[in-house]
């Protein structure tokens, strides 16, 4: 890697780096990498927790036949696995170097990208999870526990393989394109014929109708009378659409911006 970079299919390099190509600090690079930076801390920390508390409780859940806190658990997992990948931005913004070669990212953090996207998929598992849990509450306590977990895991590495082969033909087609290290690069800022975001929008707005679904048929079915399943029904849907909500405002601010300045 000698540091070059090679120009796009329209003969241009990105504008971002045609504003900032010159070495050196530069703050408007090292200022949303130094606030994803100190989100991702805080992030990690408190999914460890989701997974430490889910590990501790696992008994208390399986007892109640749910399956969702555990869907949750490896959620978070693999949103520490994701938010790892915004540290890599930090620095290289942080030493003002600026840019890399798309295929030196792709090398060192390709793994958060696409675990990021396999999180916004799990959204939709975990929408489904609901709907099943209380349009189908006898066929979902009787769903055998671990079966039920290994085709969630099933589907989401199926996804991975998807979108990291996506990422993969982009970087062959352009190695040398200049990006800042920050994931979204490698999904976005590389040239490609395919765009991932709206795919990832789309299954959002799947997970939120699905939501709305569930809330529908809770209010309107009486099987959630015992009040210990209720609280716990309504503390996870919570904890999904908090973060459900904060990924769909995050990706249509992506796809706007993809779609006013392309």
């Amino acid at each position: 890697m000698d540091g070059t970079f090679y120009v796009g299919p329209n003969n241009s390099f990105p504008s971002i780096y045609i504003a900032y190509s010159s070495p050196g600090f530069h703050f408007p690079l090292f200022f949303p990498a130094f606030v994803l930076g100190f989100v991702s801390v805080v992030g990690i920390f408190l999914n460890l927790s989701v997974c430490y508390i889910t590990w501790k409780y696992c008994g208390k859940y399986t007892t109640f036949k749910c399956k969702t806190p555990v869907l949750i658990a490896i959620n978070s997992f693999l949103e520490v696995i994701h938010q790892t990948g915004h540290f890599v931005f930090l620095y290289v913004t942080a030493t003002g170097r600026n840019f890399i070669q798309s295929s030196l990212a792709f090398k060192i953090e390709a793994h958060s990208i696409t675990i990021a996207h396999c999180v916004s998929f799990m959204f939709m598992t975990l929408s489904i999870d609901r709907v099943l849990a209380v349009a189908f509450p006898v066929f979902y306590i009787q769903v055998n526990f671990r079966l039920y977990i290994y085709l969630h895991i099933m589907a989401i590495v199926l996804f991975f393989i998807f979108d990291i082969t996506t990422i993969i033909i982009s970087v062959i087609e352009y190695p040398n394109w200049p990006v800042t290290g920050y994931i979204g690069d490698l999904a976005n800022g590389v040239p490609s014929l395919f765009n991932i975001t709206i795919v990832l929008l789309i299954i959002l707005i799947v997970s939120t109708l699905a939501h709305i679904i569930v809330g529908i048929l809770a209010k309107y079915k009486g099987d959630l009378a015992n009040e210990k399943i209720r609280k716990l029904f309504r503390s996870l849907s919570l904890i999904i659409i908090v973060n459900l909500g904060g990924y769909i405002i995050f990706m249509a601010g992506i796809v706007f911006c993809y779609l006013y300045f392309s």
